[in-house]
């Protein structure tokens, strides 16, 4: 494969050139059988809303194994296709996907839509448009082929155990989840082996990339493909549903570590925590429809995501508020357009008064994340950096029967942006005044750092109304009021078992606040100025 390398073509080749594109068209490819190795289609231009038959590739552009196995040479190093005769240069994981599906790892009976190679990318005009049509596009494809990338030595280990998780789900309803949260994972009957083929599996690049979700969540149908191997879409999707429905993913992380230190095998900080793409393989496309989702809300789905340009975090997601806003009884105003030339920081701003104009309540600030984990210093306050995790976690539920009126449930407050620049405004009533704040877990250093928060949680004096005890408001305030389906002893009892570290030291333990808060009676709207922010990991 190295002699099809961008160095070694042809100097003399004709490089292939774009036509314009008009209204609804787009472009796709015919992927022609390999001929002494080399990768050859045709291209042609089609109108959308004529129902032409294609399907669509959903990959990755960089390398697709896990994250900690990454290089930079498999996201730059370049290949040469020919389209019509003409040498236009891929990424190596496309190159990889073309080079299998040109070899008849699937057969396609019908042309392809690819994104790098579909759209002009170096035309700006261009690329905003056919990405606003990019959900039209996935929608009306008559199938998503989903590449992973090459096989590895855990792949056919992983893909046994896939099938496993899937033949179980199989005959399960949805209220026996709850029950096989408690399974052992000894009970499967699976070898070590196969449960790391199956962490490496979904640790794979793919699931990790922004634009999937909308990719698989939007697709009439699917299969996966890993080298040779084809998974079938019912197999994949089941596999997926168990281990999100059932909390099997959180339980597998342990097995990284029984991983070999060889420098091909993974290590326990290249495994993710549960992500939206598992969510759509198991079934968001359907809670969407449903209405369960605010059109507004579902924009936050991608953050935590990679993204090879941060505009996408914004962009990525118009395809799910398009359908959530056909089926929510809110209807919105559409998201602003995809625009590519603006900066990254303006882009998002323009989401976020979009994301207030017209809601009721300040959800919004529960997930701007604390400063020590904004990787974009510029954007204002109040503006959420979409581009990172959020640190911590609030454990805000992106519903809009779960939603947070820190005045009270009687009085929504109501944000509205201000013209001309980069502020919001609010009309709403007074009911608390921070009058101290502590040091961020971020920028703590060891444990005497952390008296000053207790210290300030001791110093807080008020009702705890319309809480029982402090320790109920302490948990109901760490939560954002989210209690209703939880007793207070079962939320205590949770916060209890918090140990709050910074790098291999612990900090303090959660019991050690929670002694403090039965000391003293404070508000628990008030302990909001010192909501946890920025600590490093919690269990």
């Amino acid at each position: 494969m190295s002699s099809q390398r961008l160095s070694g073509r042809s100097a003399d080749t004709q490089q292939f050139e774009y036509n314009t594109l008009q209204g609804n068209n787009i472009r796709t490819i015919t992927i022609l059988p390999l001929e002494n190795g080399v990768v050859r289609c045709t291209i042609m231009t089609v109108d959308l809303t004529s129902n032409p038959m294609y399907k669509a590739l959903s990959y990755t552009w960089g390398d697709p194994r896990p994250k900690g196995l990454q290089t930079k040479e498999q996201a730059i190093v370049e290949f040469p296709i020919y389209i019509d005769g003409k040498t236009k240069t891929v990424t190596k994981n496309l190159y990889d996907a073309l080079t299998r599906l040109a070899s008849g790892v699937l057969v396609l009976e019908a042309p392809v839509w690819i994104d790098a190679i579909c759209i002009n990318q170096g035309d700006l005009e261009e690329k905003n448009l056919q990405v606003s049509m990019m959900d039209e596009i996935y929608k009306n494809a008559n199938m998503v082929v989903a590449w992973l990338g090459e096989a590895d030595g855990f792949t056919e280990a992983g893909l046994q155990a896939i099938e496993r998780l899937a033949s179980i789900n199989a005959g399960l309803e949805p209220a026996d989840h709850a029950e096989h949260q408690q399974r052992d994972i000894r009970s499967f009957g699976l070898a070590d082996r196969q449960w790391q083929g199956l962490v490496a599996v979904f640790c794979r690049a793919w699931f990790t990339r922004v634009w999937i979700i909308q990719e698989v969540t939007l697709a009439r149908k699917m299969n996966v493909i890993i080298g040779t191997h084809i998974v079938p879409e019912d197999i994949m999707r089941s596999a997926a549903t168990y281990l999100a429905r059932s909390g099997l993913w959180f339980k597998l992380t342990r097995y990284v570590l029984l991983f070999s230190r060889h420098p091909n095998d993974l290590d326990s900080n290249d495994v993710p925590p549960l992500g939206a793409v598992i969510r759509s393989l198991s079934g968001l496309d359907a809670g969407i429809r449903m209405g369960g989702f605010h059109p507004k809300l579902v924009t936050l789905f991608g953050r935590g995501n990679e993204a090879s340009d941060e505009r996408d975090y914004v962009y990525g997601m118009a395809g799910l508020v398009k359908l959530a806003q056909a089926s929510h009884r809110e209807q919105s105003e559409a998201l602003p357009p995809p625009r590519y030339d603006a900066d990254v920081e303006e882009v998002i701003v323009d989401w976020a008064k979009w994301m207030v104009k017209n809601m009721d309540n300040y959800m919004l600030f529960s997930h701007v994340g604390d400063e020590t984990h904004r990787r974009l210093k510029t954007l204002p306050s109040w503006v959420p950096d979409i581009t990172t995790s959020l640190m911590p976690n609030t454990f805000i539920y992106l519903d809009q029967h779960r939603q947070w009126h820190p005045s009270g449930e009687d009085v929504a407050g109501k944000l509205s942006p201000v013209d001309g620049s980069a502020s919001v405004q609010t009309r709403a009533p007074l009911f608390d005044t921070v009058t101290a704040v502590a040091t961020s877990f971020g920028v703590m250093n060891d444990e005497h750092d952390y008296d000053p928060v207790l210290e300030l949680i001791e110093s807080l004096r008020g009702v705890t109304e319309p809480y029982r005890e402090s320790s109920e408001a302490l948990a109901c305030t760490l939560t954002a009021g989210i209690t209703h389906s939880h007793a207070a002893t079962t939320l205590c009892a949770i916060l209890e078992a918090w140990v709050l570290v910074k790098a291999d030291h612990v900090i303090s333990t959660g019991r050690a606040l929670l002694d403090a808060t039965r000391r003293s009676k404070w508000s628990g709207l008030t302990l909001l100025a010192i909501r946890f922010a920025g600590h490093e990991d919690s269990s």
